[in-house]
């Protein structure tokens, strides 16, 4: 292995099948969320409700059944990062979010799902355990109860539902088959091969 694939390798804490996550992409691709969709709506939209949204719901419902972590924070959303070049970093799924990394997800590997050799999906504490204060702005975590850092918005946009970090998930999750072809061929491929009896956890038994 190479280091960049060893470094892949700790980054996560359990493995995500490749045919949960190509349906929450089709989820994304098919369900409507943006802004003529109804979750912005004035008698729907309010705060965390973008982790409603079917593919939101997949992917934290298999987190929550499946995670090894201490389970410090309930999920509400989830974030693929991909190694697209060969240079110690991951892509953000979520376009307009800065590369990073790959050493820098170490440390959340409890709250990481591995996805064949090339992606990871971090898994997001939902908005209820938000932290929101006027020096800081508002405070994400991890589900493993780890700060994923500060965002300097207004209190009202993140209380009335108008900023939802669930909501770049959704769009990186929409975008993924045509941003990252190589690697949704890599996890289409994963899918097509029998199931494993291996478990979701790295390295243990399971009558999955």
């Amino acid at each position: 292995m190479t280091n960049a694939q060893n470094q892949h390798r700790k980054n996560g804490s359990i493995e995500l099948p490749a045919s949960v996550f190509l349906e929450a992409i089709q989820l994304a691709e098919s369900i409507p969320f943006d802004r003529d969709s109804d979750f912005w709506k004035p008698e729907f939209l309010r705060r965390g409700i973008f982790e409603s949204h079917p593919a939101l719901q997949l992917l934290c419902g298999w987190f929550e059944e499946h995670r090894v972590d201490a389970k410090a924070m309930n999920c509400g959303y989830a974030m693929p990062w991909v190694r697209v070049l060969d240079n110690g970093k991951y892509c953000c799924g979520y376009h307009d979010t800065p590369s990073e990394r790959m050493a820098l997800f170490e440390a959340g590997a409890p709250a990481t799902a591995l996805l064949g050799e090339s992606t990871i999906v971090t898994f997001c504490a939902s908005h209820e355990h938000a932290v929101y204060t006027e020096e800081m702005g508002l405070e994400n975590f991890l589900a493993d109860g780890q700060s994923l850092g500060q965002v300097g918005i207004p209190r009202a946009l993140f209380e009335s539902g108008e900023y939802d970090e669930a909501w770049y998930s959704l769009e990186a999750l929409a975008s993924f088959r045509r941003r990252f072809p190589a690697a949704f061929a890599e996890i289409q491929s994963l899918a097509a091969w029998p199931l494993s009896t291996a478990s979701p956890e790295l390295g243990e038994p399971s009558n999955l």
